[in-house]
């Protein structure tokens, strides 16, 4: 599991050029949790499920990552915007990641969009949270 999350994370800054979702985040791109007082927007990823499968000879690992995208502007819009870029950037790809797995491959399942408060040194915000979760399939 670890290999994969470094993996995704390498595999977003490789491709700052083509989706544009570091740049739109200010690299701001943290397994697990931000760190205390993270500037916004950011994103953290998480594994949320890992399922092991076994087809004879052949070892598959299927994990759900969730992608949460973190803004404080006063609209939605921001968070829509940086949702677009991962999505370009993850969704429905065959991942080349070298050295790591046979294949890896990504595909959207469920997103949610709320509102809600996060306390900061400087007072309570109000904060969009645009949650996506990917089902990723990989030969181990």
């Amino acid at each position: 599991m670890i290999d994969l999350t470094e993996e995704l994370y390498a595999y977003a800054l490789a491709d700052v050029v083509a989706s544009g979702f570091m740049t739109s985040i200010g690299n701001r791109f943290y397994d697990t949790e931000a760190p205390q007082g993270a500037a916004y927007p950011y994103v953290v990823y998480l594994i949320i499920t890992d399922i092991k499968d076994w087809q004879f000879v052949e070892r598959f690992e299927d994990v759900s990552i969730q992608f949460s995208i973190f803004s404080t502007v006063s609209s939605s819009r921001e968070a829509k915007v940086i949702y677009k870029k991962l999505v370009a950037l993850f969704d429905e790809q065959y991942l080349n990641i070298a050295g790591m797995v046979q294949f890896l491959w990504m595909w959207r399942n469920i997103t949610t969009l709320m509102r809600e408060d996060h306390t900061t040194p400087t007072g309570t915000v109000g904060v969009w949270n645009l949650s996506v979760d990917f089902d990723v399939f990989y030969e181990v």
